[in-house]
């Protein structure tokens, strides 16, 4: 709906408005408009749980190329939770995160207890 960057993208045409992504959204940012879900970007907090059950593909992550860690003389990778839902539920998140220092990331954080925290702050004031 609005104009910031989320890294959860909708593909609209993949979309059927089955409302799966709906129920799971812990912040309440998506809704149905013409049978067709939509992000409401100030209350999305990328955590990929609408990745995560959507059957249609409808949702993506946009990603960026690995290689270009190399432009930077210090690395640190800021890991959304709609990183880790891309993997099966058999590889950790701690594995996901471990994986990262070993394609050259000099630090590796999980963002997903700042998305729990933002998630209880929204929920809060709306």
């Amino acid at each position: 709906m609005g104009g910031g960057f989320h890294s959860v993208k909708l593909k609209a045409e993949n979309c059927v408005g089955c409302v799966h992504c709906l129920k799971s959204c812990p912040t309440k940012a998506i809704r149905i408009i013409n049978n067709k879900a939509s992000i409401i970007d100030e209350r999305c907090i990328d955590c990929g749980e609408c990745v995560r059950v959507c059957p249609y593909s409808a949702k993506l992550v946009d990603t960026d190329d690995i290689n270009n860690i190399k432009d930077y003389k210090h690395t640190i990778a800021l890991v959304s939770p709609a990183f880790l839902v891309q993997f099966p539920r058999h590889i950790s998140p701690e594995k996901v995160l471990k994986s990262l220092l070993h394609f050259g990331f000099d630090s590796v954080f999980d963002l997903c207890l700042g998305g729990e925290i933002a998630a209880k702050e929204i929920n809060t004031k709306f």
